[in-house]
């Protein structure tokens, strides 16, 4: 069931880590952070960090960016990793998975 955090959580890594298969690049870590509620609608935040080349970074991207699924790319930051080989790249991204909610929350009772 796509509807809970965790699980989309688990599914939104499971794709990233395909698309890193098939582009080549090397997801060094990652993490799931804490969903973010709004109106009728969770964001399931993923932070990534991982090691690849300009070509197949940008092959990444894309692919993220054309899922079926809305994704959004909230955050990119990149480093070049090595001067003599300044095609080799560090990037961190935080990446958005969106889930509508089967029931508003209800508020809570002070």
């Amino acid at each position: 069931d796509q509807k809970k955090p965790a699980l989309a959580a688990a599914a939104l890594q499971k794709i990233l880590e395909s698309y890193s298969r098939q582009t080549s690049i090397r997801i060094e870590s990652s993490r799931t952070e804490k969903p973010k509620y709004m109106e009728r609608i969770i964001s399931v935040p993923v932070e990534l960090n991982v090691r690849s080349s300009l070509k197949n970074l940008v092959r990444f991207i894309h692919l993220v960016e054309n899922h079926q699924r809305f994704m959004v790319l909230e955050e990119l930051i990149i480093k070049k990793v090595n001067n003599t080989n300044p095609e080799e790249l560090q990037s961190r991204f935080l990446i958005l998975g969106f889930i509508q909610q089967l029931e508003p929350k209800s508020p809570e009772k002070i």
